[in-house]
C-alpha cells in the first residue's frame, strides 16, 4: 500500500515543482501542533492570479485520517465567503501538499519561506498548473501590528524573497 501511494503521489509532486518557478524557500522545524490554528493571509507577491480574491485564511487541524485544512476566501465579484476543504499532505521541515475535495484550483504544494508559530507565516505557493509561484504572508491575526508586520518582512527578505513586492489583500475586513 505505501508503494502504490509513493507511486502516485511522488510523480505529482515532481510535476508541481518542475512546472512552476519556486523560487527562494527555507528549512523550518516544523511543529504540527504549534502550526494548526488559524493564518489569515493578509499579503501577497503581485502575481497573483487571482483578482477577484479579496483575502484568505487557513485553519489547520487534526483530522480523522491526518491533517486537513479549511480555506476561507473572499471573492469580491460574488460578494461572499467561500469555503474550501482539503486535505495535508506530505507535510514535511521544507514543504507541504495541499488537496482540495470540491476545487482543484487551490491544489498545489506550499513551501515555507519564514514562519515564527505565534506571529507569521510566509510560504511559496505552487498551484497546480502555474507557471510562477505567488507568496503569501498570514499572520495569526486578520489585523496585524506594525512589529508583527515588519519581523515577516524581515524575515522574508533575510531568506531570499523581497518584500517591497508584496501587495497587501483588500477586503480582511470581511473574514470572520
Amino acid at each position: 500500500m505505501v508503494l502504490f501511494l509513493l507511486a502516485v503521489l511522488v510523480p505529482n509532486l515532481i510535476l508541481v515543482a518542475s512546472e512552476c518557478e519556486i523560487g527562494p524557500s527555507v528549512k523550518v522545524n516544523l511543529d504540527k501542533n504549534k502550526f494548526l490554528g488559524r493564518w489569515y493571509y493578509v499579503y501577497h507577491s503581485s502575481n497573483q492570479k487571482l483578482p477577484n480574491l479579496g483575502c484568505l485564511e487557513d485553519d489547520f487541524m487534526k483530522g480523522d485520517n491526518g491533517y486537513k485544512c479549511i480555506t476561507t476566501g473572499y471573492d469580491k465579484t460574488m460578494e461572499a465567503l467561500r469555503v474550501f476543504k482539503g486535505e495535508i499532505m506530505n507535510w514535511t521541515d521544507e514543504s507541504f501538499v495541499h488537496n482540495y475535495d470540491s476545487d482543484a484550483t487551490w491544489d498545489g504544494i506550499h513551501y515555507y519561506l519564514g514562519l515564527n508559530y505565534d506571529k507569521f507565516l510566509i510560504i511559496t505557493t505552487c498551484l497546480d498548473g502555474r507557471k510562477k509561484s505567488t507568496i503569501y504572508v498570514g499572520f495569526r491575526s486578520k489585523d496585524p501590528s506594525d512589529e508583527d508586520i515588519k519581523a515577516a518582512f524581515a524575515e522574508m527578505d533575510k531568506n531570499g524573497g523581497n518584500s517591497k513586492e508584496l501587495e497587501k489583500f483588500s477586503s480582511c475586513d470581511k473574514m470572520k
